[in-house]
């Protein structure tokens, strides 16, 4: 029987899950997903199931897409198909499918994040159109030098509106309205001059989901300064900073000292409209 694209509505969580987890069996990064895990992200990064679209073959799901939705924007939030099903076109149907359907419903731009070293996803991508917008490097460190000083624990909210007012474009899951929508264990802090976004902290490092400075005192200081001053928190535990920081921050990286991570992705976007 031919591949058939219909809705991920019939499947549960727990039945979605298996299905990503089989896709990403073999991913550049381990990323394994349980149905909270799922349920999180459509809540956090506003993933819409019944817009989403699932790949079947008779009644085996064999691939998917996820589409998250703000306002006219989508995002093609994960696409992966099961090893045996793949180079069989399930993914170009997929996407053929989502960006004629996003189109159908009026959105005027699509964008997704894939890591430069996907190239056959890349290069997928780039022949429906879509162009690079911005790279998104990540970056890491150990523990860096404590030090005091005036800092406070800060509302998703107001974080989100530092955003609102300090920082450029920033990829999906960056972006205000995840924030937003975010709980414990994820912590924001903020000085008069800097916020910084902490999404977790595990056993050996904290996981940033972000850092902005106010554009008119940048370049004295003060993302180092708040760096140090969580890490007076958080004693002897390293950085993170995953695959999703904006291009512009590079710089900043650089001059505190981070590593920058040997994957990177690109964030890129297809104009509906």
């Amino acid at each position: 029987m031919p591949i058939v694209v219909g809705s991920c509505l019939p499947l549960s969580l727990v039945q979605f899950a298996e299905v990503a987890n089989e896709a990403f069996s073999d991913y550049l990064i381990p990323a394994p997903m349980t149905a909270a895990g799922v349920a999180r992200r459509n809540r956090t990064e506003t993933i819409d199931m019944n817009a989403s679209r699932m790949a079947f073959d008779d009644e085996k799901a064999v691939g998917f897409a996820q589409i998250a939705i703000r306002g006219d924007r989508c995002r093609l939030a994960g696409m992966g198909v099961i090893p045996e099903y793949r180079r069989k076109g399930v993914a170009r149907l997929l996407l053929e499918t989502t960006v004629r359907e996003a189109r159908d419903a009026g959105f005027r731009e699509m964008v997704l994040e894939v890591f430069f070293q996907n190239e056959r996803a890349r290069l997928l991508y780039e022949d429906f159109g879509f162009k690079k917008m911005q790279k998104l490097p990540g970056a890491q460190s150990g523990p860096l030098e404590p030090e005091s000083g005036p800092i406070r624990e800060i509302a998703f909210g107001e974080y989100s509106q530092k955003l609102r007012d300090w920082a450029g474009r920033l990829p999906w899951q960056l972006a205000p309205e995840s924030v937003d929508v975010l709980d414990k264990p994820a912590i924001a802090y903020a000085t008069e001059e800097a916020a910084l976004l902490v999404a977790r902290s595990l056993p050996d490092k904290i996981i940033s989901y972000g850092l902005v400075v106010d554009p008119a005192k940048r370049r004295q200081g003060h993302a180092r300064a708040i760096l140090r001053r969580v890490q007076a928190i958080h004693p002897g535990l390293g950085w993170f900073f995953p695959q999703l920081m904006p291009e512009s921050m590079e710089p900043m990286f650089a001059a505190l000292g981070f590593e920058p991570l040997p994957l990177f992705q690109w964030e890129m976007a297809l104009q509906l409209a």
